[in-house]
């Protein structure tokens, strides 16, 4: 229905897939659906959880211009992630909005969500913002869920008014690979993911590889990333991990991303702190044992020479209050802006390409 005029509610509606899409790291014509996040090639190749969570749309926004006075979301989901203790449906079903203010900058504009039931067959709408003053066509920014599978997403603006692609932009991306953390659970809204933070705040496309308790540093997705294009990439697979994965696997991970990108900054995190380890020895042990077996491969590697690897701690990503989760492991939204408060000033330094 793109550009159809709707003369019950006078509107025109715009499909998203004829706006600016960023964070589909592979060409349409490969992916099986438009908003998935690996292409077909990949089935046969990952894990089958993998395979599955590769159609959640965590990462991927549009970008548009337009003057309108009232923006407005109509959209359908394939699936969402079943009900658990970690993620709202604001992240299975939430669109978010950002726009640019005066002064050039990234500000929160509005957001929706869908009320259950979802599903290809069951259409939401709603307004993400109204009674706005435009004068000249501003700049937003469309995040779709994290936990969601998208099926298609609309804006409607009255027929007076204008909507049109934003520029695309030929930078390089920040590609993130990790675990459910940097897919986004448990964030309020899709905007508020660490990566989606870090990346506005440099003003960077970006890439979310994360894959809800699958993100244990697989060789296999080592090799889908490394072939694409990107400023830096940003490692963050602890979390699912024994201390031996760890150490098998660190190590040839960076040097298969290494074989395409020798000079590119790679950026390791360790094990988030979990928050409730401090009386239970156990898990104290396990994530101390994952950061001693990640700081042993970052050790081994810059000593063979690589000068453009970099790391981050757990206590520099989230501090030492125990206060920025929501169940001992996944943040809230204090726990994404801390890990972006410590990952954005080192990958600001880290980039060859000034900020738009």
């Amino acid at each position: 229905m793109s550009g159809a005029s709707d003369p019950r509610t006078e509107r025109v509606w715009h499909d998203l897939l004829d706006l600016t899409l960023e964070g589909r790291a592979f060409p349409p014509d490969q992916l099986i659906h438009p908003y998935d996040r690996l292409p077909a090639s990949a089935q046969p190749l990952v894990t089958t959880p993998v395979w599955d969570l590769s159609h959640e749309s965590t990462g991927i926004r549009c970008r548009f211009l337009t003057d309108s006075p009232e923006l407005h979301a109509r959209w359908s989901l394939r699936s969402s992630t079943p009900v658990n203790n970690h993620v709202p449906h604001t992240g299975k079903s939430g669109l978010d909005l950002y726009g640019r203010d005066d002064h050039n900058a990234w500000r929160w504009a509005g957001f929706v969500y869908a009320t259950e039931p979802t599903g290809p067959t069951h259409q939401h709408q709603s307004t993400l913002y109204q009674h706005a003053h435009l004068p000249t066509p501003r700049e937003f920014c469309l995040y779709l869920p994290y936990r969601g599978s998208t099926d298609r997403v609309e804006l409607g603006i009255p027929a007076t008014h204008q909507l049109t692609p934003a520029p695309p932009d030929p930078r390089p991306p920040l590609i993130f690979y990790g675990t459910s953390i940097l897919h986004g659970s448990a964030a309020s809204r899709p905007g508020m993911t660490y990566p989606a933070i870090s990346a506005r705040r440099l003003d960077y496309p970006f890439h979310n590889f994360g894959f809800a308790g699958n993100g244990p540093l697989h060789l296999e997705v080592a090799q889908l990333l490394a072939p694409l294009p990107a400023a830096a990439f940003v490692l963050a697979g602890c979390e699912n991990m024994t201390p031996p994965d760890v150490a098998e696997r660190a190590e040839p991970f960076v040097n298969i991303l290494r074989e395409h990108h020798p000079t590119t900054p790679i950026v390791l995190l360790e094990n988030l702190p979990i928050a409730h380890a401090w009386f239970q020895p156990k898990r104290h042990d396990l994530q101390a044992s994952n950061n001693a077996n990640l700081r042993a491969a970052f050790d081994n590697l810059t000593a063979q020479g690589d000068t453009h690897l970099h790391y981050l701690t757990a206590r520099q990503l989230m501090g030492s209050d125990d206060e920025a989760t929501i169940d001992s492991a996944h943040p809230t939204d204090l726990g994404f802006f801390r890990i972006a408060d410590a990952l954005t000033p080192l990958l600001q330094s880290l980039l060859t390409e000034p900020a738009r």
